[in-house]
């Protein structure tokens, strides 16, 4: 027997781990939007403590974190094409984690900006291209409960009007 029929045999997933997929895919993002709109809301103390402008909090809640997440999107997307996507996931959330964290002890506005740089490479793991898991896991009849999985997740991250 030949190596390639091992090769050419597939996982397919239960619907237990079709759901387990579904719902760490849902937790990534809303840690995603979590993240991004967190420092929105901080951006009067975080003016008061490194005595910055609004100019240059534009540029760090703008263009700093969008530029990173929209350029490292490129290369991460090429290797979810290629590679396993679980572990693009996982790095990346350990990347924008970590970096969040590293946000909260900065003594900077300069290191602050690097910490978002380095955010927004890390989430753009986590956004839909490297989410796309493979049709065995999500059978093509479910790929919209995928997609709908991560919009419920920015939904819930999203803050409520009042």
């Amino acid at each position: 027997m030949s190596s390639s029929a091992g090769a050419s045999e597939t996982f397919t997933a239960s619907k237990a781990y079709t759901r387990w997929v579904l719902t760490l895919l849902f937790g990534v993002a809303i840690l995603n939007m979590l993240d991004r709109q967190i420092l929105g809301i901080l951006v009067v103390p975080i003016k008061a403590e490194f005595g910055v402008s609004d100019t240059a909090m534009g540029f760090l809640t703008g263009p700093s974190f969008a530029l990173f997440y929209a350029v490292a999107g490129i290369p991460v997307a090429r290797y979810a094409d290629r590679g396993v996507r679980r572990t693009i996931i996982a790095t990346g959330l350990a990347l924008w984690s970590g970096l969040t964290l590293a946000s909260s002890a900065v003594s900077s506005f300069a290191q602050l900006v690097v910490a978002r740089l380095g955010v927004g490479i890390g989430e753009a793991a986590g956004t839909r291209r490297p989410t796309r898991s493979s049709p065995t896991t999500f059978p093509p009849i479910a790929a919209p409960r995928r997609s709908r999985s991560s919009a419920s997740g920015a939904a819930w991250a999203s803050p409520s009007p009042s």
